[in-house]
């Protein structure tokens, strides 16, 4: 081995340790550190609004809430493990021109199992949401003393509504926290309908042969 071909070795390597590997690294090693929390005072509106009260949190809530990030990797590992981002079709695509990306697999697994492909990610977006979502909300309702997020349900409830933008109004967040949450189901369900109506609307076109 020539030194050309090992200062390139040390540059590759160099280059394999930054800003995104410590990003990843830092998502995979954030957890609660066991018997140490810290209790983390925000201020909220009362159930009448008028007045403001105490929402007292644990460092671990917020932890447990960013821990959901990892999922992330799941969906890479889908995507990565497909047929559609294999050594086949990479090859298959930068013939043609163009590398096989996160977009193009997420295009071919639309176009190929629509149904399923929209459905699998509304089930586990409203799942993760709500789940969030109710990890800020929770210690709100047990300030105020009205157990609205106590059952997970109800958190499924106002996710779906949020992100059908329907907004009935009956259970909705009232912590800073609880409505960010929100906000990103409410913009991230604007895009997920438009997928499903593309979607199905490609279950019924007529294919070749019909």
């Amino acid at each position: 081995m020539g030194d050309l071909d090992f200062g390139k070795m040390l540059i590759n390597a160099k280059q394999s340790y930054g800003i995104h590997f410590w990003t990843e690294a830092f998502m995979m090693l954030m957890c609660p550190i066991p018997y140490w929390d810290i209790i983390i005072e925000i201020p909220a509106l009362n159930g009448d609004k008028t007045a403001s009260v105490k929402v007292y949190y644990l460092l671990s809530d917020f932890i447990l809430a960013f821990m959901w990030i990892r999922i992330v990797f799941l969906i890479r590992a889908v995507i990565n493990y497909s047929i559609f981002m294999d050594i086949y079709s990479k090859k298959l695509c930068k013939s043609y021109g163009f590398t096989a990306n996160v977009r193009f697999a997420f295009k071919c697994f639309i176009r190929a199992n629509p149904g399923s492909t929209v459905a699998m990610i509304l089930v586990t977006s409203v799942l993760v949401l709500a789940y969030v979502m109710r990890i800020f909300e929770l210690p709100y309702g047990v300030t105020i003393g009205v157990m609205t997020w106590d059952a997970y349900f109800d958190a499924i409830w106002c996710t779906v509504i949020t992100m059908a933008t329907v907004g009935y109004g009956d259970v909705t967040p009232a912590t800073v926290f609880g409505r960010l949450v929100a906000i990103c189901a409410a913009i991230w369900g604007t895009f997920l309908i438009s997928v499903l109506i593309l979607s199905v609307g490609t279950i019924f076109e007529l294919n070749f042969n019909e």
